[in-house]
């Protein structure tokens, strides 16, 4: 019965062990980029997202969500205004209807590329929990992470405070 139980301690912790180093690679990490490949919302092309290097701007919506109606335009604005020193890249994220999708991007006169993420991959484990909607990513000409936060902008002079303060640009 001891020779059992030691032996069932043994297994248990190597595999604890195990799943605590190996996990540790592979826990959620907030500051790397979801390991999945998204295609575009509009047109074929596909992306691997964990490859992806900024200054990068990253609002994360869906077309039911109300406050991304309201937000989307200040990130074309961004775009338009400092595309040459900070890219935005939408990304729609867990929005199986498409056509909204499409036609919400095109109703708020957003023109930079958008991917899309009808089953909210890049929320899913191991990469971190998208809670709500509005989320904003910002990432780092390394390709880190450097904001990970569902949040809602309420204006442009918070929007560039954001970018300034997190990827470290000059607007």
């Amino acid at each position: 019965m001891k020779r059992l139980a030691l032996a069932l301690a043994l297994v248990l912790a190597l595999a604890l062990t195990g799943c605590t180093k190996e996990g540790a690679e592979k826990e959620l990490s907030r500051d790397v980029l979801p390991d999945v490949t998204l295609g575009e919302l509009q047109g074929d092309g596909q992306v691997d997202v964990a490859s992806l290097r900024g200054p990068l701007v990253v609002p994360l919506f869906a077309n039911y969500c109300g406050p991304c109606r309201k937000e989307l335009p200040l990130f074309e604005r961004l775009s338009q205004e400092h595309g040459d020193e900070v890219r935005v890249l939408g990304l729609n994220w867990s929005d199986p209807q498409t056509d909204k999708a499409v036609e919400l991007v095109e109703d708020t006169g957003v023109t930079f590329d958008v991917l899309a993420d009808p089953q909210g991959e890049t929320g899913e484990p191991p990469n971190p929990r998208i809670g709500y909607l509005p989320t904003l990513w910002m990432v780092d000409a390394d390709g880190k992470v450097t904001y990970r936060e569902a949040e809602r902008i309420e204006s442009y002079d918070e929007l560039l405070d954001l970018v300034e303060e997190h990827l470290d640009v000059d607007l």
